[in-house]
């Protein structure tokens, strides 16, 4: 049988025992708050240039599409066709979205014992992200339609004056001989 003194000197162990144990857990729960807040900010990083990526092949296929209807316009279709083709084209390209879920980039982030001011942050950071993916093509559609318009207006006029060399007299009839300029000096003669 233990003396009372011995039962109390077991008590100071255990008792030591365990706060080592939870300074070792506190440890531990603090570097895996860290971990998590630079898994995310990992994942934060790749979200955003990827949306970046999306956002410039978004770009660069509406500029091929303008592109593609001023060559259009100069068929025979016209100008209204390839207005109709730019319009439906512009439609169906897929606006890039800027896609981070927190929990799946870092399961636990939420449940973090510390480094909440450095998540808190972050997920602001995030959050303002996506609002401004959001705000940058919101108008996207009302832009296209001024785009289609405004090709449609430049490739009209472009195939109106292709060949002219004054408002009268076109390049062909320039070379056949049929032109103000001739007759004026033809008149002089």
């Amino acid at each position: 049988m233990a003396t009372f003194s011995q039962l109390i000197s077991q008590q100071a162990s255990r008792q030591k025992l365990g706060q080592a144990e939870s300074g070792t857990l506190l440890g531990m729960s603090a570097a895996d708050s860290r971990d998590l807040v630079k898994e995310l900010e990992r994942a934060y990083r790749e979200a955003t240039g990827e949306f970046r990526s999306d956002l410039s092949d978004f770009e660069r296929k509406g500029e091929e599409i303008d592109t593609a209807q001023t060559l259009l316009s100069l068929t025979p279709l016209g100008p209204i066709a390839s207005a109709g083709i730019g319009l439906i084209s512009r439609s169906m390209r897929d606006k890039p979205k800027f896609k981070l879920d927190t929990e799946k980039a870092a399961p636990g982030f939420a449940d973090r014992l510390f480094s909440y001011q450095a998540g808190e942050t972050l997920l602001s950071n995030i959050n303002q992200t996506k609002r401004m993916a959001s705000d940058a093509l919101q108008g996207s559609f009302f832009n296209d339609i001024v785009s289609v318009l405004g090709n449609t207006f430049d490739s009209y006029q472009t195939a109106k004056n292709l060949g002219r060399i004054s408002d009268t007299t076109s390049f062909g009839d320039f070379l056949k001989g049929i032109s103000d300029a001739t007759e004026d000096e033809a008149g002089k003669v």
